[in-house]
């Protein structure tokens, strides 16, 4: 949901009706992505983690890989070295 644009569509009534509290957080804290390396390392064989990398860039085509993440034509770029 980092993507501008990023629509979300919610059933209003449901968040007055429970009390609900919606709250955007952004930025993240670098520990947060060692941690999230060392559940794709620790579950790469129980979970298909592979199947969310839509597109796959060579270090030298970085620039290409933010500008398809950018006009949406893949979902999540990977760049390999």
């Amino acid at each position: 949901m980092v993507n501008p644009q990023a629509m979300v569509t919610l059933d209003a009534n449901l968040i007055l009706k429970k009390m609900l509290t919606v709250r955007g957080i952004h930025n993240y804290h670098p520990r947060n992505l060692i941690e999230a390396l060392d559940f794709v390392v620790a579950n790469r064989m129980r979970f298909p983690f592979h199947e969310l990398v839509d597109g796959r860039y060579q270090l030298d085509r970085v620039g290409d890989a933010m500008a398809d993440a950018a006009a949406q034509r893949v979902l999540r770029a990977a760049i390999v070295p």
